[in-house]
């Protein structure tokens, strides 16, 4: 997320410079704006999601689209200007969507004695990755020439590298759904199922 939002208008700038286009409604910073928008939305979207259908299966789906994203965002920049801003709002949609399900995960898992510390924990660990992922970013970009489509294909696709640990993370630990969530871990929670039937609306 953090590193989208930090390298999301250069990229579309780079983009542009190479192939025209980004001007008025459609400028880098009108984009990033408007990432900013739609990433709030998808945020309370994705946790809506993971009420409806099982946060540990929402979490791992949204995770395995980001990263698809991941490794074909780069390529835009030998394609057109159209298609960098058409990929960058939808992964800044992924990348938004689990963020709200995971701090309320974070915060309905945690022991109520320790809900504040953990959740301290959870933005510590937020905030550390917030910083390293735009560093190493543009180390990557750096190293790979900086000026090339070959750079951003690599900056972007580091991403995607880090994904997968945690998916990995998921399948390992296997945290379970919350209790207002109408699955739990995959399964229909019976007291949803109650709820329900009391109060269709």
């Amino acid at each position: 997320m953090f590193t989208l939002r930090s390298w999301g208008v250069t990229f579309l700038t780079f983009t542009a410079a190479a192939w025209g286009g980004g001007e008025g409604l459609i400028a880098p910073t009108s984009i990033a704006f408007a990432m900013g928008v739609l990433g709030t939305w998808s945020s309370v979207g994705g946790n809506e999601m993971c009420i409806r259908f099982g946060r540990q299966r929402v979490v791992m789906a949204v995770m395995a689209v980001a990263m698809v994203f991941a490794l074909s965002i780069g390529w835009a920049a030998a394609v057109g200007y159209g298609l960098a801003v058409a990929l960058c709002l939808m992964y800044n949609i992924a990348v938004y969507a689990d963020s709200s399900a995971l701090t309320a995960g974070t915060s309905g898992s945690a022991e109520p004695s320790r809900r504040g510390a953990t959740l301290a924990v959870h933005s510590t660990i937020g905030y550390i990755g917030g910083f390293f992922g735009p560093l190493v970013f543009g180390i990557v970009l750096d190293l790979a020439g900086g000026s090339g489509v070959t750079g951003w294909v690599l900056a972007f696709g580091h991403l995607a590298i880090i994904t997968p640990l945690g998916i990995a993370a998921f399948l390992y630990l296997r945290p379970r759904d919350l209790p207002g969530d109408r699955t739990v871990n995959g399964l229909k929670d019976a007291d949803s199922d109650q709820k329900d039937s009391a109060n269709p609306a």
